[in-house]
């Protein structure tokens, strides 16, 4: 029987219409409006399986996911050398999974919500300070767990102004870009190198070259690094096997189903993924930006995890690295000192 996709032709259309329409409706009374759709095609998986009582790779294993995400930041004016910035996302992702395993597969959506605090402080005429904390849920919302599925993040920048059109700075960000909490290293460099070409980089979570050769239009070639942990439902409920035991044997595995297994009782997928390619902004009138790219992930995890954290046989995913498909439709803060007037401002 032919798969059905998850696109074009399900909901995920109709949704992505949505949240363009609602952005646009939304766009004229806040002053900063993201709203972003992601593709990921069709993708081999490699891992192993139990199948006619071997194990073995599974040779029918795909993946195809697809990502809509929408932000909403306010800026609060401190005083004459802090701004507050509160921020509200919702993230919304699509997996559609064929596998012969009893543990992985099936068609999925997981959901990411949270509340971002960005404090910008600047000291003097060289110094500045940024500090990000944020609190959030991600999960599947079938089963919801509230302990489980909370996330945090925090970030803290202090930069210099190195001359007028370069400023550098270090620190540290806190989150789950990696699939799961982590620490990395945050080492910023804005250089407006001239009036049409702008370098905004945050290693290793953002890097964005562009050209503006006009006030309407941008190209350039950016490389973000994104990721997620959801808590996870069991692809079979909690009450079944092998989160817990069954009445009886299943005929025609392996397994013994009368007794729980809890290795592979999975509750969480951790999602990461480095993508870098080309994009193209048009600037629609004042802030308002809509922007196409097309890029290559050169990092993707998918994995499922069990309680513990660990990666049974079925879990631990390899995937191809197609390309990936996004657009996006945002308002712009003001543009910083040194750009071009409308320029972007990438975060």
């Amino acid at each position: 029987m032919k798969r059905k996709r998850i696109f074009p032709y399900s909901k995920l259309t109709l949704a992505w219409v949505v949240f363009l329409v609602a952005s646009y409706a939304q766009v004229a009374a806040a002053q900063f409006v993201r709203v972003s759709g992601t593709y990921v095609p069709d993708s081999d998986v490699s891992f192993l399986s139990t199948v006619n009582d071997a194990v073995e790779p599974d040779p029918v294993a795909r993946v195809e996911t697809a990502e809509i995400s929408a932000a909403l930041n306010l800026p609060i004016k401190l005083g004459a050398q802090s701004v507050l910035v509160v921020g509200a996302s919702y993230g919304l992702l699509f997996a559609d999974q064929e596998s012969n395993s009893l543990l992985f597969g099936g068609s999925r959506e997981f959901h990411a919500v949270a509340v971002v605090t960005t404090l910008s402080h600047r000291f003097d005429d060289k110094w500045s300070m940024l500090l990000r904390a944020g609190a959030g849920l991600s999960s599947d919302f079938i089963d919801l767990d509230v302990e489980e599925s909370f996330r945090g993040q925090f970030g803290a920048i202090l930069s210099y102004q190195l001359e007028t059109n370069l400023r550098i700075g270090g620190g540290i960000f806190v989150g789950n870009s990696l699939g799961e909490l982590a620490p990395l290293p945050a080492l910023l460099l804005n250089w407006q190198v001239s009036e049409t070409v702008a370098l905004d980089f945050v290693f290793p979570l953002n890097l964005d070259l562009r050209w503006t050769p006009f006030e309407r239009l941008e190209l350039g070639l950016s490389a973000t690094l994104t990721g997620d942990a959801y808590q996870l439902s069991p692809n079979r409920g909690r009450d079944a096997w092998p989160c817990s035991e069954e009445p009886a044997d299943f005929p025609g595995t392996t397994y013994d189903e009368t007794e729980a297994d809890p290795n592979r009782c999975l509750t969480r997928l951790s999602t990461s993924r480095a993508d870098i390619g080309p994009y193209l902004g048009v600037r629609l009138g004042g802030g308002l930006w809509f922007q196409v790219q097309a890029s290559v992930p050169a990092f993707r995890r998918f994995e499922f995890l069990n309680e513990d954290g660990e990666t049974p046989d079925v879990g631990d995913l390899e995937l191809d690295r197609n390309v990936v498909l996004s657009a996006r439709l945002e308002l712009r803060f003001p543009p910083r000192a040194g750009s071009r007037e409308g320029g972007p401002t990438r975060q």
